[in-house]
């Protein structure tokens, strides 16, 4: 149960650091609409959309992931170890943390 709380913790990590990086693109992307010239319109809408949706669906991933742990958690009933609740608060704090910058 240990290397998957090191596994789910870790896989949790990196999807929200990707969410928070697509969802910097796309604020970069919004700030470049407002002197983009009208032929570049078009297509910078379209990569704000590619990186909203990228944003959402890492975010998404990251809620499965984080209550798939939880569920196996609860029927292992291993929810009272370090590593279980590391897994399970981690994520929560570090995507609090990132959501500030």
């Amino acid at each position: 149960m240990k290397l998957f709380s090191i596994i789910t913790l870790l896989l949790q990590l990196v999807l929200i650091a990707w969410a928070k990086y697509y969802g910097y693109m796309m604020d970069m992307a919004l700030t470049k609409l407002s002197s983009a010239s009208e032929s570049e319109v078009l297509k910078d809408l379209v990569m704000i959309k590619h990186y909203q949706d990228l944003d959402s669906y890492l975010g998404l991933a990251t809620g499965v992931v984080w209550i798939l742990f939880i569920l196996v958690a609860i029927f292992k009933k291993v929810l009272n170890t370090k590593e279980a609740q590391l897994t399970i608060y981690v994520p929560m704090i570090a995507s609090l943390v990132a959501g500030m910058f």
